[in-house]
């Protein structure tokens, strides 16, 4: 009998021993565990240089989408708004799109004058944060032609300015010097990384502008058309000899007195190319290339077939299509 109690304990201990154990491992799993959560959250937290920002039109998208990162798929992301081939002087807005203009962290538009239909929601935006929205018409420091004659002043996309302004290189580096003081606001941890590649983007902004002066060094003194009034910081900015525009807008007609005034100013300038916009094929200055025998340039200035997110890439491109059309007649 004393042998079994005897036995009887020895079992008890054990098993009370191997309770300790369970417990102290299982003490020491939840304490890994608890340990483990908060690095488990944090790996699931939005990488701390991804923001995303939406911009209105292609153009824009071009010079932002480096801004964000060293690649730019991967370290934030820049989506366009408007579909390819919509125009932003009458797009009407959908679902969706108001959708994405909320959940965005920064909205980048060009402004009024040429995106009315934008107006009224970028509005409810800033009045509910400020600094989530961006018009690059109020960007302090822009670079504006001034209108070519009496008659064109009074007609600029519904505003003051022709709002083309990314045409003009020196608007490019005036408008990603705003926006990246706006991620350094929205993103202050990668303050340095928005610095360094604003620096690097004006180097090749600058870079590039000197190469296009180059592309259009002989050609600076040939006088062309234009299908209407939106290639004038281009050619404001390169000194290039715009005779005359065929419309004031794209949304106009032109006059048949204005017509025929124009057709005599072609014939006496000896003028040969009239620049229109992608899909022109039978608006006025095709027409009115046919009828004077003018050769007809397509100048994409909303980047509707740029493929790369280069903008430097881009204004040389611009410039190589006006030197093909002009060169001709040398």
């Amino acid at each position: 009998m004393k042998l079994r109690y005897q036995c009887f304990l020895k079992l008890r201990y054990r098993s009370f021993l191997a309770q300790k154990r369970f417990k102290t491992i299982l003490g020491a799993f939840v304490f890994t565990v608890c340990g483990l959560v908060p690095g488990m959250i944090n790996a699931e937290e939005p990488n701390t240089e991804e923001i995303n920002v939406l911009v209105s039109i292609k153009p824009l998208a071009l010079l932002i989408a480096p801004l964000l990162s060293d690649k730019p798929q991967t370290g934030g992301s820049v989506d366009i708004l408007l579909p390819t081939n919509a125009s932003p002087h009458n797009y009407a807005l959908k679902v969706s799109d108001r959708k994405q203009l909320i959940a965005a962290d920064l909205v980048l538009w060009v402004g009024a004058d040429m995106e009315r239909f934008l107006e009224k929601p970028i509005a409810a935006i800033t009045r509910a944060n400020p600094e989530k929205t961006l018009a690059a018409m109020d960007v302090s420091g822009m670079h504006w032609p001034e209108p070519a004659d009496e008659h064109e002043s009074k007609h600029q996309h519904h505003g003051l300015h022709d709002p083309h302004f990314w045409l003009n290189p020196q608007n490019a580096i005036v408008l990603l010097q705003a926006v990246a003081k706006r991620l350094q606001v929205l993103n202050p941890s990668q303050e340095q990384s928005y610095q360094r590649r604003l620096e690097n983007m004006r180097s090749k902004i600058s870079e590039s502008e000197l190469k296009v002066v180059d592309i259009l060094k002989n050609v600076y003194s040939k006088p062309f058309v234009v299908s209407h009034d939106g290639f004038g910081h281009f050619i404001a900015r390169f000194g290039l000899n715009q005779l005359a525009a065929i419309r004031v807008s794209v949304d106009s007609k032109p006059g048949a007195r204005h017509l025929y005034t124009l057709r005599k100013d072609i014939m006496r300038a000896e003028a040969s190319c009239v620049l229109v916009e992608p899909g022109e094929t039978d608006g006025w200055g095709v027409r009115l290339a046919e009828e004077l025998n003018l050769r007809v340039a397509s100048l994409d200035i909303l980047a509707l077939g740029v493929e790369d997110m280069g903008y430097a890439n881009y204004i040389e491109g611009l410039a190589r299509t006006v030197e093909a059309c002009l060169s001709e007649a040398l």
